[in-house]
C-alpha cells in the first residue's frame, strides 16, 4: 500500500511539473504570429493599417441596422439575468411570507434561533436571545427529569419570552454499560491523570430515558420542543400539540426533511455540514449525509410544506441574507453565540473559535463516538491516533469525565471545542450585538448590508 501511495505521489509531481512547464511556454500559434510580425517589419505594420481601414468601412456600411441588432443582442444577454432576478425575487417573497409564518408559529418577533448546545447551554444566553426577540434554545442532552425541571424553572425566572428545549431522540444503536467499559476507560487514563481525576467506574446507565425527559418537558411546557437524531413519534407530536407546544425537527438531508414533514413537525431546521457539533443524521450515517447549507436549504424548501430554518455557516448578516435568498424562513446560529460572554463556553473554547480557520476544523468521532465538528486539539489527535474509540454514548460519557475537569481548569487541549466553519466570522463578544448583527440581514433590511 505504501508503494502505491509513493507511485501516486510521483505521478502527481510529474503532472505538476508538466503543467508548470506548459504555463511558462507560449502557445505555438501565438509564437508563430509574433515571429512572423517581427520578420515582416514595416510590411506588417502597413498591412495592419489596411486592415483597420477596411474594418472602419464595414462598420460605416452596417451602421444603419446597428441599433436594432444591438437592442436584440442586449435583450438576449439580459434574458438569463432577468430569469435569475425573477427567481430570487420569488424566493424572497416566499421567504417573507414564511418568515412571518415562522415568527407566528414560534411566537417571536424575529425568526432567529439560538442553536441548543448539548453540554454548553446556559440560562443567561438562552434568556438573552429570547428577550431580544428571537428563540433561545437550551440543550438537554444527558439531563434527567429533575435537572430538566430545575433548568426550566431557572429559564422561567430569567425570561418571560418563549424558549425551546432540545432533546436527542434514541436511534437504537446506543450501547449500554458493560464489560467493555473498563477497557475503554483505561485507554483514556492519561487524560484522567492530566486533570487529576480517577478512572471512572462503570455507571448503571449512560443516559436518562426518553420517557423521563419527556415527562419533565411536559411539566415545563416550553414554547417549542426541538429534536435531533430522528422523527418524533406521532404520540410525542400529538401530546406536544395538545399542550400548545410547537415541534421543530432537524434534517441533514432532503430525505430526512421529508420524513420530518410527514411526521407532522411544525418547522424543520436544515443543518448544513458546516455546522458546529454533532451531525444529527438519522436515515443514513453521518459520513454519508454531509451536505452543505447552500445545497441543502433550497432543496429542503422545495421538498417540504412547513417553514425551513437554515443552519450552518451563518454568523453575521450576510449569511442571514443568503439563507433567505435560498428560500429559508429563519436561521439558527450556534458558533457566533457560543463565542459570547453569555455562553457556557470556557475562555479556552472562545479563543479556539476566534483562532480556528474554516479548513482547520475537523469532523471526528474521537470525543463522543458520533461524528461532530470542532477543533483538532491534543485530545482529538491522540484519541484518533490510538484507534481506540468506544461507541456512543460510552465514549461521550468516558471523555466527559475528563472534559468537565478540563473545563474547570480552562485546559482547551482536553475539551470538546465544538465550532463551525464560520467561526472566523464570530467576532463579537456580546450576545445582544450578535443578535443585532443577524437581524440586519433579515429581508427588508438589505440596505444595511452595505454597512458591513
Amino acid at each position: 500500500m505504501a508503494c502505491g501511495i509513493r507511485i501516486a505521489l510521483r505521478e502527481q509531481d510529474r503532472a505538476a511539473d508538466g503543467a508548470q512547464r506548459m504555463r511558462g511556454r507560449p502557445l505555438p500559434g501565438a509564437y508563430r504570429a509574433e515571429r512572423d510580425g517581427h520578420d515582416e517589419g514595416g510590411d506588417g505594420e502597413q498591412g495592419d493599417r489596411k486592415t483597420q481601414r477596411c474594418e472602419i468601412q464595414r462598420r460605416e456600411v452596417g451602421q444603419a441596422g446597428q441599433p436594432e441588432r444591438g437592442q436584440h443582442e442586449l435583450h438576449q444577454l439580459l434574458d438569463p439575468v432577468r430569469h435569475v432576478i425573477d427567481d430570487i425575487s420569488g424566493r424572497l417573497r416566499r421567504s417573507l411570507g414564511g418568515m412571518s409564518e415562522l415568527s407566528e408559529i414560534l411566537g417571536v418577533r424575529h425568526p432567529i434561533l439560538l442553536g441548543p448546545f448539548g453540554g454548553l447551554s446556559s440560562v443567561a444566553l438562552t434568556a438573552t436571545v429570547s428577550d431580544a426577540g428571537g428563540l433561545g434554545g437550551y440543550g438537554l442532552y444527558g439531563y434527567g427529569g429533575e435537572r430538566i425541571r430545575s433548568t426550566a424553572a431557572a429559564l422561567r425566572d430569567a425570561t418571560d419570552s418563549p424558549f425551546a428545549l432540545n432533546i436527542w431522540l434514541p436511534t437504537g444503536d446506543e450501547v449500554e454499560p458493560g464489560p467493555q467499559h473498563t477497557v475503554f476507560a483505561q485507554a483514556l487514563e492519561p487524560f484522567y491523570e492530566a486533570v487529576g481525576v480517577d478512572v471512572p467506574a462503570r455507571p448503571e446507565r449512560y443516559l436518562p430515558s426518553l420517557d423521563e425527559q419527556l415527562d419533565a418537558i411536559w411539566e415545563a411546557s416550553p414554547a417549542v420542543l426541538s429534536v435531533v437524531f430522528g422523527v418524533p413519534s406521532p404520540q410525542v407530536v400529538d401530546e406536544a400539540h395538545r399542550r400548545g407546544i410547537r415541534v421543530v425537527g432537524t434534517a441533514t438531508t432532503v430525505a430526512e426533511a421529508a420524513a420530518l414533514d410527514a411526521g407532522g413537525v411544525d418547522a424543520i431546521i436544515a443543518s448544513g455540514s458546516e455546522s458546529a457539533g454533532h451531525r444529527v443524521s438519522f436515515l443514513r450515517s453521518a459520513d454519508e449525509s454531509l451536505v452543505g447549507t447552500f445545497a441543502l436549504v433550497p432543496q429542503v424548501v422545495d421538498a417540504v410544506s412547513v417553514p425551513v430554518i437554515a443552519a450552518g455557516g451563518i454568523a453575521e448578516r450576510r449569511g442571514v441574507a443568503a439563507a433567505f435568498a435560498l428560500g429559508a424562513s429563519g436561521v439558527q446560529v450556534g458558533t457566533a453565540f457560543l463565542a459570547t460572554a453569555q455562553s457556557a463556553a470556557t475562555d479556552a473554547h472562545r479563543a479556539a473559535i476566534r483562532s480556528t480557520a474554516a479548513d482547520e476544523t475537523v469532523l471526528t468521532k474521537a470525543m463522543s463516538g458520533r461524528l461532530a465538528r470542532g477543533a483538532r486539539n491534543r485530545a482529538v489527535r491522540a484519541i484518533e491516533a490510538s484507534g481506540t474509540i468506544a461507541s456512543f454514548p460510552m465514549q461521550n460519557w468516558l471523555t466527559g469525565r475528563f472534559r468537565a475537569a478540563a473545563g474547570e481548569q480552562n485546559l482547551g487541549e482536553l475539551q470538546s471545542l465544538w465550532l463551525g466553519q464560520a467561526s472566523p466570522l464570530a467576532r463579537l463578544d456580546d450576545a445582544i450585538e450578535v443578535f443585532e448583527e443577524l437581524v440586519a440581514g433579515l429581508p427588508g433590511r438589505a440596505d444595511r448590508l452595505s454597512d458591513r
